[in-house]
């Protein structure tokens, strides 16, 4: 499995890579996600990638 993957110039970590690097359970990392914390996710297969820049925005707007 892909833990990162590169579109349009963009990159993209699954799930498992952003909730390892932020220390979160996957069930936080879909409530964030549903209540507009985090951006919605792009979906190739099975597979659910986060938009690294803007999840490490959206989580460092919050720290400040």
């Amino acid at each position: 499995m892909k833990t990162t993957i590169t579109l349009k110039d963009k990159e993209y970590d699954c799930a498992n890579t952003i909730r390892d690097r932020y220390g979160i359970r996957y069930l936080t990392l879909l409530n964030w996600t549903k209540r507009g914390v985090l951006p919605a996710p792009i979906r190739l297969n099975r597979r659910v990638y986060y938009d690294r820049n803007a999840v490490e925005d959206r989580l460092l707007e919050g720290v400040t």
